[in-house]
């Protein structure tokens, strides 16, 4: 049996990790869409708004938890390359809760398929860009051994965020 290399095996890694991450929160969004109704009989109009939350919530927990494990399992792995991990977790999450609410619309609360398609559009876009400043997050706090700097270049770096989407908002 013919060894591989250091490439192929990190490789390996990600799409295992992709792979198993992406499944996980494919099946979270899923079930929070469930919840939807229950919901609103406990939180109102707020409803929508708690799903959402822990939509973002599950894709903060399983993104950074990818990137971690990735960077668990090989250490020496280009950074470059886990940052591509994490956002390929959210994106592949994303594109199947997508594929899911296009197939089955009923689930959803307005279930007109033309609605669908442009909100599940956005839905990626967002998540997928949230997804890249979650692994960007996670890998600060996994290579910056001083907890100030550390918090100092993550609040710099929401900061900014937040001024780049009231830009493009505004």
């Amino acid at each position: 049996m013919a060894r591989t290399s250091k490439s192929e095996a990190e490789n390996s890694i990600i799409a295992r990790t992709v792979v198993l991450s992406g499944l996980l929160l494919t099946g979270l969004f899923i079930a929070f869409t469930f919840l939807e109704k229950p919901l609103k009989k406990l939180a109102g109009n707020y409803a929508d708004e708690v799903v959402v939350g822990l939509m973002l919530l599950s894709l903060w927990l399983v993104v950074s938890s990818a990137v971690r494990s990735m960077y668990s399992l090989r250490k020496k792995m280009p950074l470059l390359k886990l940052v591509l991990g994490g956002v390929l977790v959210a994106l592949l999450g994303t594109v199947l809760y997508a594929g899911f609410l296009i197939f089955y619309p009923m689930v959803a609360a307005r279930g007109e398929a033309s609605n669908m398609m442009g909100a599940t559009l956005v839905l990626t876009g967002l998540f997928t860009g949230a997804g890249f400043v979650i692994s960007i997050i996670a890998l600060i706090q996994l290579k910056v051994r001083n907890k100030t700097l550390a918090a100092l270049i993550e609040f710099a770096l929401l900061l900014l965020g937040l001024l780049l989407f009231i830009y493009l908002a505004g």
